[in-house]
């Protein structure tokens, strides 16, 4: 009978034991969850950001193409704008010259 109760009681302490291992092992399946859940919404975040960054880059890209054409276009009036002064300047000149001998 002794033993029998030994027995029971071991049984019991096994139980108990296995009960505590389960609710450690329960306890760390929800944290690994947790943290699962936690890295793939940092990961879809990044994602985003991401996304994010490449269309400000396509949007810098875009604005500098646009600078370079506007620059372009400046250029090209300043130098037509010069051209066209340097002309009129020689058909005053030319027209001074031109009054001067007719005087």
């Amino acid at each position: 009978e002794g033993l029998l109760k030994q027995n029971n009681h071991d049984k019991k302490v096994e139980t108990t034991e296995m009960e505590v291992r389960q609710e450690a092992l329960t306890t760390k399946i929800h944290e690994l969850e947790d943290a699962l859940e936690e890295e793939v919404g940092y990961k879809e975040i990044a994602r985003n950001l991401e996304e994010e960054l490449e269309g400000a880059r396509a949007e810098v890209q875009e604005k500098q193409e646009l600078i370079e054409r506007l620059h372009q276009k400046a250029t090209e009036s300043l130098c037509a704008y010069s051209k066209t002064e340097e002309e009129f300047i020689a058909k005053l000149s030319n027209l001074r010259t031109h009054l001067e001998e007719r005087d």
